[in-house]
């Protein structure tokens, strides 16, 4: 923000503080939004953080611009994360606490592990807009491994509703 928009260190707090605003307000609609649908909302939180991402890459120079993507990146951060948990819960069965636990633990290290790479790409002189970019790759790798749970998840679905229907029973191995 300093170095590419162009803002004062004085400034800062408040970039930080619209930051928290979109993660309040990618709360707030993120439930209705995972009550009509967990993937498509998850889908729809992992898709938007890498267009912010890449906005924010090609146009970091314009201080509005940059904030705006600063408050998006909140939005659809909690959208994600909040759909990405509540899918996680329905998955896990019995076990709720620890599968809440494993992905805050999941989500820590994504966020150093985030950090470190940051720090890689602009140190390799690649330049502050690199980050972004590099994080929006990340979200397209993310984005295909969600595609892949969602798919694989309807497919057992599909599976098991024909199974249902010819009177077999849940775990048949029918053909």
């Amino acid at each position: 923000m300093t170095e590419v928009t162009g803002l004062p260190e004085s400034v800062i707090p408040w970039v930080l503080a619209c930051y928290g605003i979109g993660m309040t307000v990618g709360s707030l609609i993120a439930g209705p939004l995972v009550d009509r649908s967990i993937e498509r909302s998850a889908l729809l939180g992992i898709s938007s953080l890498g267009i912010v991402l890449l906005v924010l890459a090609a146009l970091a120079q314009v201080p509005a611009v940059a904030v705006a993507c600063v408050l998006l990146l909140g939005v659809a951060g909690s959208l994600f994360t909040t759909a990405l948990q509540v899918r996680l819960l329905r998955e896990s069965g019995d076990a709720p606490s620890v599968s809440a636990a494993m992905n805050h633990a999941a989500f820590n290290f994504a966020n150093a592990l985030g950090a470190i790479l940051g720090a890689v790409v602009v140190d390799a002189g690649l330049g502050y807009r690199s980050p972004a970019l590099l994080g929006a790759g990340l979200t397209v790798v993310g984005l295909a491994i969600m595609v892949f749970a969602v798919v694989t998840r309807r497919r057992a679905q599909t599976s098991s509703r024909h199974q249902a229907e010819a009177g077999l029973p849940r775990d048949s191995m029918a053909s």
